[in-house]
């Protein structure tokens, strides 16, 4: 058993459970000492399309599918509102939540904003191009040479356009300023400010505000009472020009910030205007550590950070970016992507890029990921154009970041390193997940009852809200079948349209495209399968593999005979679960058989040739199993140990090898 210490997961430099482990696939270990089945997801949001990048606001998930549509779901019922179709998926941004706004962005269209209402518009304000018209009436104008010009607003979202080119215009006596301005076509302007100079003066004050209309305004104030007015200084005379068509962007510091990779332009807005940007005063060029492009940039307390594939820096200002101090960050750490990176609960930056994972919680990155190098090194597919599609994202509720991959000989994400926040230091956790859905981007659910989550959208075009299910899709997923042909398997079943069926026969994967309480229609399976025959709707094993166990040593002959499992106490009352065994350094389960005299544990029998089945109900009495291995192996054994039943999983809270059984000695034979 377990003695007290946490148990690392797959730090085996520092594991105290049983032996050690070699790897470990959809067990969570954010309880203790103990392997348990990781969460499961909810029943999906039905999309249109597939997701490439997704973003949470206001109870709502904004999506960018293939195909360039932008939608909008409501997180609870699967809603959906269509906001725009053709938006260019070519160097598309990840989106950005900022101002209670998700800002989009790719280099060949304007910048996109989705307010709460579900309203897809263009970023900023486009400038009057008709200049003001002035002519005179009776009034109040201090004589003497006034300047007039106009701009746009949008008192609701905070939003100024740049002014017009002043007019000029000579009071020679007691008469106010007839100014006619042409309306804006943006339909969300909510007036026209004219703004006028003292005579003489080169200071614009806010004259007056009209309807967004073509009409004639008259102003009538002496400078005296103009000069009480709001200057238009305040806002910034200039610099309110709509955002550039830059690809990376985020939030810092009340300002919004986007980066073309290309020429490495880095450009800032006004303050308290995320949509107004100068290019020309309010931008500069970034030149990254040796030849390095970025990738992403974001903010983290007082400064930005712009990140490349393997190298980082630091913009540090006090109060004008203009003014600030670009520090290289030691460490070559970097992100390969903009979806490559992730914020947590804790205020704290994880990434990856070429030199691995990294963790970000004070100035200075840490890498994180080298007790698990060769792990990475051995799952992860090196190939350029898998690495754009990994990225990273943060479960709440186990408290973990999870950095999604393509597993080696495959070409969508189904594989993620899922990394314990909780712990600083050598004793944090990390685990590896499979799923049987490919995924493609992931983002924040706050929708559910009881805490926030995190919703994967998969490449089937399915949004899954992780963490409420011990399974893929609800609970008690698996179909006995009872007739089938390759496509539909007849059966009683909880199966869910999207969800994958697993046949552990066969070990195919397959999507299911129908599903009634008898029946499930799926891609079709190589065979039939057979009756009785159990299929996983959704389900996801837990399973592990042992270190190599060298007995003495490699040339020794003293061999473990058995491998010993502790289970919980519940868990034995049911549940199935399968054992290989792996020798001498082999990559396949090495084949068992039994003598004729041999008599096996209750509750234990060999299926398959390679797999040893155990039924934790009947050899589980005191929630101790031994189950029998090689009598002679010529260097090395490992365990593979895979949880096949019930669909929450069996839980083990230790492992051993043993060299002599408490109730038994009667050895596997495997020749």
């Amino acid at each position: 058993m377990p003695d007290g210490r946490d148990w690392n997961g797959l730090l085996d430099d520092t594991s105290n459970i049983g032996d050690g482990l070699l790897e470990i696939d959809n067990c969570s270990l954010f309880t203790k000492n103990l392997l348990n089945r990781r969460p499961g997801f909810d029943l999906p949001i039905t999309l249109a399309n597939a997701p490439l990048a997704m973003e949470e606001l206001a109870g709502n998930i904004i999506t960018v599918e293939s195909g360039g549509a932008i939608r909008s779901y409501v997180q609870t019922s699967g809603a959906a509102t269509a906001l725009q179709a053709g938006y260019t998926t070519t160097n598309l941004a990840k989106p950005v939540s900022a101002f209670s706004r998700i800002y989009l962005a790719n280099v060949a269209q304007a910048v996109k904003v989705i307010d709460t209402s579900n309203v897809i518009r263009d970023a900023g304000i486009v400038a009057p191009t008709t200049a003001p018209t002035l002519n005179t009436s009776a009034g109040l104008v201090t004589l003497g040479t006034h300047l007039v010009r106009y701009r746009y607003v949008d008192a609701t979202r905070n939003r100024l356009s740049n002014p017009t080119p002043p007019a000029t215009i000579t009071i020679v006596s007691t008469n106010s300023i007839l100014v006619t301005v042409a309306a804006s076509v943006d339909p969300y302007v909510t007036g026209i400010n004219i703004e006028v100079t003292p005579s003489g003066a080169s200071t614009f004050y806010i004259a007056s505000t009209a309807a967004n209309a073509s009409a004639s305004v008259n102003i009538s104030l002496t400078d005296a009472l103009l000069v009480l007015k709001v200057p238009s200084s305040v806002n910034g005379d200039f610099g309110h020009a709509p955002p550039p068509q830059y690809r990376l962007m985020c939030e810092n510091r009340q300002r919004m910030w986007m980066m073309d990779p290309t020429s490495g332009l880095l450009a800032w807005s006004q303050p308290g205007f995320p949509e107004s940007f100068d290019t020309t005063t309010n931008a500069r060029v970034i030149t990254m550590p040796g030849g390095d492009v970025a990738t992403a940039i974001f903010g983290f307390y007082s400064d930005l950070y712009i990140v490349g594939q393997r190298s980082m820096m630091r913009l540090v200002y006090s109060t004008d970016p203009a003014g600030s101090m670009l520090l290289p960050v030691l460490g070559s750490m970097g992100c390969y992507s903009d979806k490559a990176f992730t914020k947590t609960s804790t205020g704290e930056v994880f990434g990856w890029g070429r030199d691995g994972m990294w963790r970000l919680n004070t100035m200075q990155p840490v890498k994180i990921s080298k007790h698990v190098t060769d792990h990475i090194a051995d799952a992860v597919d090196p190939t350029a154009a898998y690495t754009a599609l990994r990225f990273v994202c943060y479960d709440p509720i186990q408290q973990t970041v999870m950095f999604f991959f393509v597993k080696t000989g495959e070409t969508q994400c189904r594989g993620a390193f899922a990394f314990d926040v909780d712990p600083v230091g050598p004793n944090a956790e990390w685990k590896m997940f499979f799923f049987r859905q490919s995924f493609a981007c992931a983002c924040y659910n706050s929708s559910s009852t009881d805490r926030q989550r995190i919703a994967l959208g998969d490449n089937n075009a399915y949004i899954w809200r992780y963490g409420t299910r011990d399974n893929d899709g609800g609970k008690g997923s698996a179909l006995s079948v009872t007739s089938a042909t390759t496509t539909v398997i007849n059966g009683t079943n909880a199966a869910v349209v999207g969800m994958m069926a697993y046949r552990p026969v066969t070990g195919e994967e397959n999507l299911i495209a129908a599903a009634t309480s008898g029946s499930i229609t799926v891609s079709a399976f190589a065979t039939a399968p057979a009756a009785g025959e159990l299929i996983y709707c959704g389900s996801i094993r837990e399973r592990w593999l042992t270190q190599w166990n060298t007995g003495n040593s490699a040339s020794g002959k003293k061999r473990p005979s058995y491998l010993e499992l502790i289970v919980h106490p519940q868990a034995a009352t049911s549940g199935v679960f399968t054992v290989r065994f792996y020798l001498d350094f082999a990559t396949s389960p090495s084949s068992v058989t039994s003598g004729s005299s041999d008599t096996w544990p209750n509750g234990i029998s060999i299926v398959n040739g390679t797999d040893i089945r155990v039924d934790a109900g009947v050899a589980a009495v005191d929630g101790y199993i031994a189950v029998p291995m090689f009598a002679d192996f010529q260097r090395a054994v490992a365990a593979e140990v895979i949880a096949d039943y019930p669909a929450t999983g069996l839980r083990f809270y230790d492992f051993k090898w043993g060299y002599t059984n408490r109730t038994q000695q009667v050895p596997v034979v495997g020749e």
